[in-house]
């Protein structure tokens, strides 16, 4: 049997778990890469770096792990990004529970990252 739900989550539970994931004081995400704003899509208007996606702009996220491969962090990958949360028991699942609650941390910002950019739960 497969059942669909639909859920809504707020833009401040995405600006949240973007900032425990790219926060260098809390761990998050730079274990693995580094991030900048994209110069061509920069959504100068807002401050902080994980503001940049939910104001129509993009995150260049390059995985220190890969070759330096890199990656656009946007509004359309957070979608993509949750999107395969939900079909992932191991670690996306629970990770997804909590940006919906917004009671996120750094691993649930380094999940929704790595789910975003790399299709799923690469480095742990």
């Amino acid at each position: 049997m497969k059942i669909v739900i639909e859920q809504e989550i707020s833009e401040e539970a995405i600006d949240n778990v973007l900032c425990c994931a790219l926060d260098p004081g809390c761990g998050g995400a730079y274990y693995w890469c580094s991030a900048r704003r994209d110069p061509k899509n920069p959504a100068r208007h807002v401050e902080y770096l994980h503001e940049v996606p939910m104001a129509g702009g993009t995150i260049l996220i390059t995985d220190v792990e890969d070759d330096n491969k890199v990656y656009k962090l946007n509004l359309a990958a957070i979608k993509r990004g949750l999107k395969a949360m939900a079909k992932d028991e191991a670690v996306g699942m629970g990770a997804l529970a909590n940006i919906i609650k917004d009671e996120t941390d750094a691993d649930d910002g380094d999940a929704l990252i790595q789910f975003s950019v790399l299709g799923g739960s690469i480095y742990g």
